[in-house]
């Protein structure tokens, strides 16, 4: 054996995963320890040793394993050139074993006939680890979602006890704490919707009454709505919505992304300036804008700010009655939607958030607009 045929016996050897080299008819020309060792231990040395084609041995698999018959279809569209490369990922389990493999051929770069490397890596670990996580995230959904039908109602009582015990007595002594109950349990109950609607949202299954609806009438609601807000925060807004295209959409749950980011702009934005509030249509989708003039936000912490319970200024936003699940819900709201919310921010001049969603209708940009 010369050095070159040693150096690449060697190479393939130390590689961990099942390789063999075939030849354009598909039998087997070379394989390396690995490939040989797996072999042995599963009773196939013989069907896929050098000398055996391995296409015979993958078709003959196939009337009971679908995975091989694919398999043995992406090895022959490798090899009659209709392909560079082929990947799939299989089970292979074994009597007292769960495995998974991914299998990968690879065309092989000479100019004489054609060959193939196949490669089979064992990707066990990798696959219970991802089951494993995903079984967690379940675990978490189901938490949040039944805590928020646990909580809901029993918030509602308190809640509703509270405002019968204002309505019964005006001036009492307790007046002001039933206030304060009433005020603290409809927060409350706001988180709880919350963390309900973004558990949904895990699992691709946010509840939305869709409808085809009218984007000028719906603006000129939002933007009386989202005028009330900012005066009820104690900040002007300039309200310039506009756009004459239909949107297929849940119009409570998108008011609702755009309520949360007029009450983040009011207060978070700490700025005299009113905050302001715009829409543009164009390249098939409707834009949503609000923006202020306050202190932005730290380039470091923009990619943050979409992460549930996060807050910048914790201390702050606990004081204004935060919890860090506005911005998350805002999100989860446009992409059931089919849409997303981007955000830009310059420290000292400000921040713009964006809703963006698709247009049911004519896709090309207005010219003939109307201010709101």
């Amino acid at each position: 054996m010369d050095y070159p045929e040693f150096f690449a016996r060697a190479t393939l050897d130390g590689l961990s995963a099942h390789v063999a080299i075939v030849d354009g008819s598909g039998t087997i020309v070379a394989v390396n320890r690995a490939w040989r060792e797996f072999a042995e231990a599963n009773g196939a040395a013989v069907n896929v040793s050098e000398g055996a084609n391995y296409l015979r041995v993958c078709d003959s698999a196939s009337d009971h394993d679908e995975e091989a018959g694919v398999f043995a279809e992406g090895l022959r569209a490798i090899l009659s050139g209709e392909r560079e490369r082929f990947a799939r990922e299989y089970p292979c389990h074994a009597p007292n074993e769960r495995r998974w493999f991914v299998g990968r051929v690879t065309r092989f770069p000479n100019h004489g006939p054609p060959r193939a490397v196949v490669a089979h890596e064992d990707v066990t670990e990798r696959r219970l680890a991802l089951d494993a996580l995903a079984e967690a995230l379940r675990s978490k959904e189901e938490f949040l979602a039944d805590a928020a039908h646990e909580l809901k109602t029993p918030l509602t009582v308190i809640r509703g006890n509270a405002e019968v015990g204002l309505s019964m007595r005006h001036g009492c002594a307790h007046e002001e704490i039933l206030r304060e109950i009433v005020e603290e349990s409809g927060r409350m109950s706001q988180t709880v919707e919350g963390l309900l609607l973004l558990a949904r949202s895990d699992s691709a299954s946010v509840p939305l009454e869709a409808r085809v609806v009218d984007v000028a009438p719906f603006l000129e609601g939002l933007a009386r709505r989202a005028g009330a807000l900012a005066r009820e925060r104690g900040i002007s807004l300039r309200a310039d919505l506009r756009a004459e295209e239909t949107l297929r959409c849940e119009p409570t749950r998108i008011e609702q992304a755009v309520l949360i980011l007029v009450d983040n702009a009011a207060k978070y934005g700490f700025s005299p300036e009113p905050i302001s509030l715009s829409s543009e249509t164009g390249s098939g989708e409707l834009r949503v804008e609000v923006a202020d003039r306050g202190p932005g936000i730290p380039e470091g912490e923009l990619p943050r700010i979409f992460e549930r319970f996060y807050r910048i200024d914790a201390p702050r936003a606990s004081e204004r009655g935060g919890v860090g699940l506005g911005l998350p819900i805002a999100r989860a709201i446009a992409e059931a939607h089919g849409g997303r919310i981007e955000a830009e921010s310059r420290v000292g001049e400000g921040t713009t958030m964006r809703i963006c969603l698709p247009l049911s209708g004519d896709p090309q940009p207005k010219l003939d607009r109307r201010a709101v």
